[in-house]
């Protein structure tokens, strides 16, 4: 049974929706133009110089330049997408990393207000707030509860998976699962063709949100089909209705095939020049481990605890930063970085007024040459939830 849509729904989700994408990735928002969550210290808040920390740290300057190329590359060559500005003449450069085309899309806003970097932290940040929206709608739509809807959105986008994973836009944008999953769910009880439709759109935004999204949704979609194939053999009658439904699913599934297979090939033409390990069964391997990150929590879930001792300023959060404001007068500037979900902080130069995307990848090379690999000390004080960091003038 399907409910409607409180008249609330549009006006109070939305905010709650934006508070806890601002409240949960703090301080994304307060410096979205020039400042992205330092992953290695969220990985390993205790030794974040050390390779796998680092390695996976800097995954970030990797998805601010995809975000940056795909936004460039959709309004000047769409056509070849994968022909990126880097590491010419290889061919098919974009396809070395993962092209996140959906999430990138949600970039925009950022790239027109603020520049390169703001256009990774706007799609950060609407990617949580669409993950509370779209979980919210699936919910209230089920039971007709407001506040069931809300909790719902906010379980889910505050979630392990995805508060550990705020230096990784490639898997934080899950907003198409719930979608996917009122399809199919609407599918199953009333055969519309409208609905599987809508699954499908769904499917094929969440397949091209990022890899291992891709094999999360081909679970859903398998399995989530079947059911409503299996809801419909229970109600519809005759047989040769069930048979009509199977065509439309699987008509769909065909159409989503189509649709993704433009974005598969260059993938697949690396793979096959030997340009690209087969890492399907990592992926599917370690599945396992995330869903488990998920629904109980792990190593990943991003704190910054700390019971300071008197005299002492330790701390477990750090901001790592090189910042191109103008220093204060006493040669530094202080900024309060919340002990939330990101208390891991760098900076990345913006430059003022460029649109080359060649230039933001310069600019971040050079940061990271530039980096200090120990983070300035953070002050505390014992009632205090906060962390104050100097900024060393850049």
């Amino acid at each position: 049974m399907i409910h409607p849509l409180p008249r609330r729904f549009h006006f109070v989700v939305p905010l709650v929706a934006a508070a806890a994408a601002i409240a949960s990735t703090w301080p994304v928002a307060l410096h979205w133009r020039d400042h992205v969550v330092d992953g290695a210290r969220l990985i390993n808040p205790k030794d974040p110089g050390n390779w796998w920390a680092a390695n996976i740290g800097a995954d970030v300057l990797t998805t601010v330049w995809v975000v940056n190329w795909v936004l460039h590359a959709l309004v000047t060559q769409p056509l070849h997408l994968f022909e990126a500005n880097i590491f010419y003449p290889a061919p098919h450069a974009l396809a070395r990393s993962e092209h996140i085309v959906a999430t990138a899309l949600l970039g925009a806003p950022g790239r027109l207000l603020a520049g390169p970097v703001a256009a990774h932290q706007s799609a950060l940040l609407l990617c949580i707030a669409l993950n509370v929206w779209a979980t919210a709608y699936l919910v209230t739509r089920w039971t007709g509860s407001l506040l069931g809807g809300l909790v719902a959105g906010l379980l889910f986008a505050v979630s392990p998976f995805h508060q550990g994973g705020l230096f990784h836009l490639q898997r934080l944008g899950t907003f198409y699962y719930p979608l996917i999953l009122l399809g199919l769910e609407r599918f199953g009880a009333t055969g519309g063709g409208a609905w599987v439709a809508l699954a499908a759109v769904a499917f094929v935004m969440q397949l091209l949100s990022g890899q291992y999204l891709a094999y999360f949704a081909l679970g859903v979609w398998g399995i989530g089909g079947t059911l409503a194939l299996a809801a419909r053999w229970s109600t519809a009658r005759p047989l040769r209705r069930v048979g009509r439904d199977a065509a439309w699913l699987g008509g769909a599934t065909a159409a989503a095939a189509l649709a993704v297979l433009p974005f598969a090939v260059p993938y697949a033409l690396l793979e096959a020049g030997g340009e690209l390990p087969d890492n399907t069964a990592h992926l599917v391997l370690s599945s396992m481990p995330a869903l488990r990150c998920y629904l109980f929590g792990s190593y990943l879930i991003p704190t910054c605890r700390f019971r300071p001792r008197r005299g002492s300023s330790r701390s477990s959060g750090r901001l790592r930063s090189r910042s191109a404001a103008a220093p204060s007068a006493h040669g530094s500037r202080w900024c309060w970085v919340s002990a939330s979900s990101a208390p891991c902080f760098r900076s990345v130069p913006n430059p003022a007024g460029s649109a080359s995307t060649a230039s933001v990848s310069r600019s971040f090379r050079a940061s990271a040459r530039r980096a200090s690999p120990t983070a300035p000390p953070c002050s505390s004080t014992s009632r205090s939830r906060s962390l104050r960091a100097a900024v060393p003038p850049g």
